[in-house]
């Protein structure tokens, strides 16, 4: 069958007859055949785009991973031919694809691009309204200095240049240009290299996490040297658990956290780490102790207050910014430290109640100043 057959077959399993997991295998065997299909390349992310919002086993960041890597080597394709009007739809699916996951602003950059390369569809003016209308919300509910959905399930990162080290018996290629973009999720933390030299492919990549130090390298065949790049991170996480995307300007590594904390800066920084539930805290397997101070938080172990270890080393070691507070911690009897936590960590930080007696009681309920209203990030 035609290759244009072929398409045709899976363009309408995906969008006639809704069925994404089976359009997949479809666009798949064809990319098996003509790996620089362009639309097999765009409407496989289609595939796992709708696979993510629509099949709770297909929503991860990885599956999101896909649907960029697709779109990327699409747009890689789409420029090696100079195809003005293919590139443009390129734009346009990466518009839809940060569209749908509500990241408006990214939205209305892929869009204008679009539009830069002549991409018109009767459905365009539709977008532009929807689009429109998001951002004047937000930027209502917010400002439009950051990309918000509500308090974002993805932070924008506020800083994004950060440089590299090279090995000292390796020169450095005098066109290496790296930045660094970072972004967050509950429990996901993504850093993008956008740089000049790429990878060859993610398993040229050496990535070590020892503790909070990251470090990545990988070979420069052809300049006789390798990238390098070492940070300590702000908090921990997962050694084990990472994924790796190349794409045609930049590679991204999302990590697991192993705090579902957010992360105010990508790097440590002394002093300004975020209060901590010691990790001698401990958990209520039965649920049967109705004397067990055993309370939700947002974790989903339930910890029992009463039985928390105060350490004096463990509080030397996650101290909070605010000198005040830090000195009341530090000078406060046991009981009022678990209070102090206790308070916090249940009132998403809005309330610090030093009484245990108090607030052994119950849960902490959030307290937010008046006009404001409590979102999930």
């Amino acid at each position: 069958m035609p290759i244009e057959k072929d398409l045709k077959v899976a363009y309408d399993v995906l969008y006639e007859e809704g069925d994404p997991k089976r359009a997949l295998e479809l666009y798949n065997r064809i990319l098996k055949e003509s790996p620089k299909a362009l639309n097999a390349l765009i409407y496989k992310a289609a595939c796992y785009e709708k696979l993510y919002f629509g099949d709770k086993q297909y929503r991860t960041v990885e599956t999101l991973d896909e649907a960029k890597s697709c779109l990327a080597e699409a747009e890689d394709v789409a420029m090696e031919r100079g195809d003005r009007a293919k590139i443009g739809l390129v734009y346009f699916r990466f518009f839809v694809h940060h569209f749908n996951l509500k990241y408006y602003k990214m939205a209305e950059t892929y869009l204008k691009r679009a539009k830069s390369y002549g991409y018109a569809d009767p459905t365009l003016a539709l977008w532009e309204d929807k689009l429109k209308n998001k951002l004047a919300k937000m930027n209502s509910e917010h400002g439009d200095d950051t990309d918000k959905k509500g308090k974002s399930d993805l932070d924008v990162p506020t800083e994004a240049v950060k440089t590299i080290n090279i090995d000292d018996t390796k020169p450095t290629p005098p066109d290496m240009k790296v930045r660094t973009d970072w972004y967050q999720s509950t429990d996901k933390l993504t850093v993008s290299f956008f740089t000049t030299i790429l990878p060859a492919n993610k398993d040229s990549m050496d990535i070590k996490i020892e503790g909070l130090h990251l470090s990545i390298s990988y070979p420069i065949p052809d300049k006789g040297s390798e990238f390098q790049y070492n940070i300590d991170l702000a908090h921990n996480v997962d050694p084990q658990e990472y994924s790796v995307i190349v794409m045609s300007k930049k590679f991204e590594i999302t990590f697991k956290k192993l705090e579902n904390i957010k992360w105010k800066s990508l790097e440590y920084e002394a002093n300004t780490n975020d209060l901590h539930i010691p990790p001698t805290a401990t958990t209520n397997a039965t649920g049967n102790n109705r004397d067990s101070l055993s309370y939700p938080n947002s974790s989903k172990k339930k910890i029992d207050w009463s039985k928390i270890d105060i350490d004096d080393d463990e509080t030397d070691q996650n101290q909070s910014t605010d000198a005040f507070f830090q000195q009341l911690y530090a000078d406060a009897d046991p009981d009022t430290r678990r209070a102090m936590m206790k308070s916090f960590i249940e009132s998403n930080g809005t309330t610090l109640n030093t009484n245990w007696e108090e607030v052994k009681k119950a849960p902490v309920e959030t307290s937010l100043p008046e006009g404001q209203e409590l979102k999930e990030w």
